[in-house]
Parts: C-alpha cells; structure tokens; sequence
C-alpha cells in the first residue's frame, strides 16, 4: 500500500489517504463509495472526500484487486450489489465456487418480450427482489461494454 505523493497533492487528500490506510477495509471502503456515489449519498468524510476527489478514488482503485474494482464499478450499472452479483455470478462463463441458488437471467420471451426471471424454475420477476427497484426492458450493461 502506497500513499502515492505527488508534488501536486493536496494537504487534504494527503490526510484523507492516510486516514484510509490507517483505517484498512479498503475493498468494502471502495464498494461502498461507489454505492454512495451512485445513490448521490454522502455519508462519512472519507468517503464523501473520495466521492468528490476523482484523483482520490483513482488512487483507491489501484490498491484494491482489480476483480473488486471491477465489481464495484460493475454493481453501479445495475440497481443494486446484489443483482450486479446475480447477474454476474449466473452468467455462463462465471465461474463461482459453490454456486448461486439463484440465477437471475434477462432474455427476450418468444424473441421479442423482455422478461427477467430468476431460479431454476425461471420464475418472472418485475421487480429486484433485493432492493424492489422496477427492473429496465433491457439487460444492464456489462462493466466490459460500458467501459468499452
């Protein structure tokens, strides 16, 4: 873990990231602030600095692994962590140890009506049954595509 001083670096941010590596729990740190940025939430000065300080939250990103970057930028294209993780962790070429119980899946309904399910039984869902936001006709963008 680095603090990364640059000539340019302001008192601020140096105080901030230092605070951050005393802290530790740098990957819950970093899901939770992109959440938060997401949601236009601002809780804590830490993450309320990283949220508004781009050169701050780059920095972050580069000292946690980069599947939990990935996760945490992935998760703020859907309505939620846990369908970002749903979606993911279903899709064909995951591979998840253990498995998730519940798959959830987006496809089109005789090739033309845009339906969520989920389970095995691929029961219809409208509604995301972690944070009961009304699901979009369209499947949410993979992290590759948005950035792509």
């Amino acid at each position: 873990m680095s603090l990364n001083f640059e000539s340019s670096l302001s008192p601020k941010c140096t105080a901030m990231r230092s605070l951050i590596i005393k802290q530790g729990h740098l990957n819950s740190l970093i899901m939770a602030v992109y959440r938060d940025k997401k949601a236009g939430l601002r809780r804590g000065e830490v993450k309320t600095h990283l949220i508004d300080c781009d050169a701050c939250l780059a920095w972050l990103g580069h000292e946690v692994e980069p599947p939990i970057l990935r996760r945490a930028k992935g998760a703020t294209l859907c309505c939620c962590l846990e369908m970002y993780m749903a979606i993911e962790e279903s899709a064909p070429e995951t591979q998840v140890v253990g498995g998730l119980s519940e798959p959830v899946q987006f496809s089109l309904w005789r090739g033309e009506d845009p339906i969520w399910t989920i389970g095995a039984r691929r029961t219809n869902i409208y509604y995301c049954p972690w944070c009961g936001a009304r699901l979009p006709s369209e499947p949410f963008p993979r992290i590759d595509e948005a950035n792509s």
